[in-house]
């Protein structure tokens, strides 16, 4: 399941999520570590998805999900 970030240096928006800090050394913000494990999830989960629909990822089409989605509601029966 994706989460919001729980890398250090993250912020809290309004809206209660944990978001990525850009740095900002003239207001003393040190800005989000960016780990790893927070990209590879989203990454790993958007590929899966593109995989589940019969897709081959590729770094050179980006409209990938947009067509895994589309696909996968054509297959489902109309009522």
């Amino acid at each position: 399941m994706v989460d919001y970030t729980q890398a250090s240096g993250h912020i809290v928006d309004a809206k209660g999520r944990r978001q990525y800090a850009d740095q900002d050394p003239t207001k003393g913000v040190q800005g989000t570590v960016l780990e790893a494990a927070d990209h590879n999830q989203l990454r790993n989960e958007l590929v899966y998805l593109i995989h589940k629909a019969g897709l081959d990822p590729s770094n050179d089409v980006l409209t990938q999900v947009y067509d895994a989605i589309k696909k996968s509601l054509m297959r489902r029966p109309r009522p």
